[in-house]
């Protein structure tokens, strides 16, 4: 991602600005694996001898396990997906209102963002879901990618960015960044488990979610340190 302009000092405060190769890298690496998953969706290539085995691997797995199983993998669904939503709008209200316009702008951009672009995405694709869908209702739109996988990974990522990443010493960082790091994976587990999805809808949503996010945020950090360059005294 070749930014122009980010060697005046004030571009030094943006730590997706000061790492730009990193986050160049990071954005095209996720955007040759979503394209791999994509081949496999649009083509019943060859990741798809690994969608099926892994399929029935969960689908054995929820017919021999307890009921108290599904209840909690119930509540983790519904609280990824109305909860985060919640949860977001709660959180934007609140920099909004303590008038954290940056931070509003980096979380609104990722999530939003993230859903404008998963929504056409997965029409265009328009990859029917498993067959045996197990304790889950309501599912009628397609599958590839999976939303839940790409807007946690949407939130979360931003949330860490925000609050995290570039400052010296927060606390409780490695343990929250370890939460942060099993919940996306459970995610993904958690949507397999109940059948919503193909393994590779779960691997392309991880994918695309990471390229976006971190074009998000540094197309943000970029914008608004521009503008406060440009308000800056001479």
């Amino acid at each position: 991602m070749n930014i122009s302009g980010t060697s005046e000092p004030i571009f030094e405060s943006s730590p997706a600005l000061r790492n730009k190769s990193f986050v160049t890298g990071l954005v095209v690496v996720s955007l040759i694996l979503f394209f791999l998953m994509w081949l496999s969706a649009v083509t019943d290539g060859l990741f798809n001898l690994i969608d099926e085995p892994i399929n029935r691997f969960f689908i054995d797995l929820n017919q021999n396990a307890p009921e108290w199983v599904d209840s909690v993998g119930d509540i983790f669904v519904r609280a990824g997906s109305q909860g985060l939503t919640v949860v977001a709008i709660i959180l934007l209200a609140v920099m909004a209102f303590r008038r954290q316009f940056r931070e509003f702008w980096l979380l609104f951009a990722s999530v939003a963002g993230g859903e404008l672009l998963w929504l056409p995405l997965i029409f265009a694709v328009d990859r029917p879901r498993p067959t045996e869908v197990r304790a889950i209702s309501g599912l009628v739109l397609p599958g590839f990618p999976s939303g839940h996988v790409m807007i946690f990974v949407a939130f979360f990522g931003a949330l860490l960015y925000i609050y995290f990443i570039g400052r010296k010493n927060p606390p409780w960082r490695r343990t929250i960044v370890a939460v942060v790091l099993f919940l996306f994976l459970l995610t993904g587990a958690n949507r397999l488990y109940f059948g919503a999805h193909y393994f590779t809808d779960i691997i392309a949503g991880y994918a695309l979610g990471i390229a976006w996010t971190a074009f998000a945020l540094t197309a943000v950090d970029w914008l608004w340190l521009k503008r406060q360059s440009r308000n800056r005294p001479d």
